[in-house]
């Protein structure tokens, strides 16, 4: 998994 793609998905999840 791409760092960028990992940080995005992880800020998702967070602001979810």
């Amino acid at each position: 998994m791409n760092n960028s793609t990992k940080f995005c998905f992880s800020t998702f999840s967070t602001g979810n």
